[in-house]
């Protein structure tokens, strides 16, 4: 039976307006979605530090400014709003670097369970502090360094960022370390020993760690036994070659 007059009346009338906007809503939480889905499965990804030109006398006390030129996750380069989401979804997760440290930081984007912090040994004149300890000394202020589990920094004997003294300060606060790379510029016997000298050092300063903490009664090691060699790799464009320390 066909409805009546009445029943025609009573019934909501939604206009083709409102029609349009249910489905635009729809449709931007389809999208965001996607973009959400495509954010977490990004793969792991080697992120470097570097630190950018400027004038550090002007600011004495603040931190240096820091930049990548490592490719950001995929799905920022699509389109403004999954750039956008992306954003959110990595201040929501603590994966942009520098953000409570720096006034006005770039996106620089960082998952600390899958990806690999790479730092450069470089030393410039407008560099008031060397590669591995100004950058790692800010990483440590930003909430929950213990997150990190991979680093990479890059081996250079003349540089005090690579002693065995500096390399277990540089990681002492890292909880969460489970890989440690060198980054050398050739895999030459020179090189090889240099990194055999720092494991032999490491290995020596955990396993006092680990007794001191046992004899004071402070609980386990704060660091897992796999920690005790570093990896040596060379740099190839985004990507490491790793190298095998025995054929030095």
């Amino acid at each position: 039976m066909p409805p009546t007059k009445d029943e025609d009346l009573a019934r909501p009338v939604i206009s083709e307006d409102a029609k349009f906007e249910s489905g635009a809503k729809l449709n931007l939480e389809i999208r965001l979605a996607i973009w959400g889905l495509v954010y977490t499965a990004a793969c792991a990804r080697i992120v470097e530090v570097q630190t950018s030109e400027h004038d550090h006398y002007s600011e004495p006390h603040s931190w240096c400014p820091r930049y990548s030129p490592s490719p950001p996750p995929l799905v920022v380069n699509i389109c403004r709003e999954a750039r956008e989401e992306a954003r959110r979804l990595a201040r929501a997760a603590g994966h942009l670097l520098f953000t409570t440290t720096a006034s006005n930081p770039p996106d620089i984007y960082f998952n600390p369970a899958i990806d690999t912090l790479y730092v450069p040994n470089d030393k410039n004149y407008w560099i008031r502090d060397w590669g591995p300890e100004g950058v790692l000394t800010q990483v440590k202020a930003e909430p929950r360094p213990q997150l990190l589990r991979s680093l990479a920094i890059e081996l250079d004997p003349l540089t005090r960022g690579t002693t065995p003294y500096f390399l277990q300060r540089d990681i002492a606060d890292f909880e969460g370390l489970e890989e440690v790379i060198l980054i050398v510029k050739k895999a030459g016997k020179a090189e090889l020993d240099w990194v055999k000298k720092l494991d032999r050092s490491l290995h020596v300063w955990l396993r006092d760690t680990r007794r001191l903490r046992e004899r004071l009664g402070t609980g386990k090691s704060i660091r897992p036994p796999y920690l005790e060699e570093c990896k040596v790799a060379l740099k190839r464009g985004v990507q490491f070659e790793f190298i095998n320390k025995a054929l030095g």
